[in-house]
């Protein structure tokens, strides 16, 4: 896990020029221009439980279980398409 954090941490450093973080109830959310990441409270692995709090406004949500994980728009188009 630390591997994937780390490898976010680069990809945003290189690919976006802004970073955010914010907490939504015990889980934290990373936005940047082209990366996405939800980090629990609990224990700080992938994936923000989104019954625990609200997903922050502009994030992208697309999954199918309640967990918001790791997203990519390495397109760079706006988030018209993205994995």
């Amino acid at each position: 896990m630390k591997k994937l954090v780390l490898i976010v941490n680069v990809l945003m450093l290189f690919q976006s020029v802004i970073t955010n973080a914010q907490m939504a109830g015990t889980e934290a959310y990373l936005k940047g221009n082209y990366v996405e990441v939800g980090i629990s409270g609990v224990g700080g692995f992938e994936g923000a439980d989104t019954t625990l709090g609200h997903i922050p406004a502009g994030m992208h949500f697309r999954s199918g279980n309640p967990y918001f994980g790791f997203v990519a728009n390495p397109q760079h188009n706006s988030w018209a398409t993205y994995n």
